[in-house]
């Protein structure tokens, strides 16, 4: 049975074979042909438009990446704010309390000043007739 495989092989390897010879020439019909060029023009087109937009493609990564880093600088410029309008506003809180305080105190103060003044006032006025009538006394004795 080997022998007889080895001999349909050396059968099969030496018979030469008859294939379609290739001549310069290759005949198709013109719409095929038209069709052809039109694929092959817009296959080129197509790969240039690929490259420009993967060119333009990078560009705009660029300009996210730019950007996002401006984005980033933002909120920690409006973290900070945020943080100084919040402490500002609690300055802003204890100096009102502070008013208020003061203004209270003041106003009790000044409320003292004026009974006082009244007072002085009021033994002036008194003193003096008292005073006068005393020295009136004792000339007269």
């Amino acid at each position: 049975m080997k022998k007889l495989i080895i001999l349909i092989g050396i059968i099969l390897f030496s018979i030469t074979s008859y294939s379609q010879k290739v001549d310069s020439v290759i005949c198709i019909p013109v719409n095929v042909a038209k069709q052809i060029a039109v694929d092959l023009t817009t296959g080129d087109m197509t790969a240039d438009l690929l490259y420009i937009a993967d060119k333009k493609i990078e560009s705009l990564e660029a300009q996210v990446k730019s950007q996002d880093v401006v984005i980033k600088d933002g909120i920690k410029i409006e973290t900070s704010l945020v943080w100084q309008l919040n402490n500002q506003k609690e300055i802003s809180k204890e100096y009102s309390d502070l008013y208020n305080r003061e203004h209270a105190a003041n106003k009790s103060l000044y409320k003292k000043y004026k009974w006082t003044k009244f007072k002085s006032k009021l033994k002036s006025a008194i003193g003096i007739p008292v005073v006068l009538g005393l020295t009136a006394l004792y000339i007269l004795k």
